[in-house]
This record gives C-alpha cells, structure tokens and sequence, in this order.
C-alpha cells in the first residue's frame, strides 16, 4: 500500500508536511455498493481520500492531526477542533470542552467552544478564551466560549455528539450561528 498526502488546494505534498492522507494498493476498496456518487467522491484517479488529515515528518513517518470533516478555515488557517477541545481540557478547571464551526455576519467563518467546568470551577469564559489565545495563538483560537452547567452530548464511545452540541449551541441567545451543515452527511460517510 502507498500513502501519500494532498494539501487543501489539491497539489500533493511532498516531503515534510501536513495534507489529507491518500491510499492506493490492492488493499483498498474498489467503490462503495450502488452509491456511485460517494464512489466518485472517495476514489480519485486510484486513491482513496480517508478524510484524515496528517502530518508526515523527515523520516516520512505519517501522524494523524484530525479529520477533514472537523477543520474550520479561519483567515489562511486550517484550525482542527479536537485540537482546541484538547487545548480547552488542559486547563485544571475544565472538565471537558467541544468546539464547533461557526459562520460570522460577514460570512467567515470562525470557532466557538461550549465549556463544562469541574465542580467548583470559578474561571470565567473570558479567562478561558485567554488560556485557549496563549495556548493556541490569537489566529487559531475561538471567538466566543460559552459556559455549561450540563454534560456535553455523547454517544458510543465516550464521543461527542457533533449534531447535538450544534444544535445547543444554536439555542443559546446571542451567539454566532453555527455551520450546522457541516454536521450533515455528503452520502460517503464522510461529514
């Protein structure tokens, strides 16, 4: 099996670098039963587009960042919302975090996070946007971070429910609206 990585403009990446992971070898499946259409999208000129997005470094080992699905384009960066979420819980107050794609007025796009403190907690959301801006970057951290008192939806696994925070996040008064279709299905499985 071969691997390789193609960055977010469709030119494959070589050497060092970071891109979606593509496959191609005998190993790989030859289309999804009667859906041709997820066949077209998943399969491109003998490789198989995984939705994963890694990193291959200078020995050309490949690392997993996240997935395709879960990348929000903010300004020219391509920000993975498990690496805030990871970067929300680091701090010792909070219990867990989910992050989520946001549309602006003015039509960019963004990120918002809904918190969960540990009992006890006393940080407010500004105290963890400036956590999340030291520890991730002015450019890659999220606009607003909104408090819960409630669990964050989850599902078999322990994962998060993406369409369940969305859809509690767009219930919240005042906030920027979500992009809640990038939970849907595009009929590859892939969101």
């Amino acid at each position: 099996m071969t691997a390789r990585l193609r960055d977010a403009s469709g030119a494959v990446v070589d050497g060092v670098g970071v891109g979606e992971i593509e496959l191609s070898g005998a190993q790989v499946f030859t289309g999804y039963y009667r859906n041709d259409a997820a066949t077209a999208q998943s399969l491109v000129d003998g490789w198989l587009r995984t939705g994963d997005i890694g990193r291959r470094d200078e020995e050309g080992d490949y690392h997993l960042v996240g997935r395709s699905k879960d990348a929000v384009m903010k300004g020219s960066y391509a920000i993975y919302l498990n690496g805030v979420e990871a970067a929300a819980s680091a701090h010792p107050q909070i219990l867990e975090a989910a992050a989520l794609a946001l549309r602006l007025a003015d039509s960019t796009e963004d990120i918002g996070c809904l918190v969960r403190l540990v009992d006890g907690g006393d940080v407010s959301a500004d105290d963890v946007l400036a956590h999340l801006r030291e520890a991730l970057g002015a450019q890659r951290a999220p606009c607003r971070v909104v408090l819960t008192d409630e669990p964050l939806p989850r599902g078999g696994q322990d994962k998060l429910e993406r369409p369940s925070v969305v859809a509690r996040w767009d219930a919240l008064p005042g906030v920027p609206r979500s992009l809640a279709g990038s939970w849907q299905d595009d009929g590859a499985g892939r969101r």
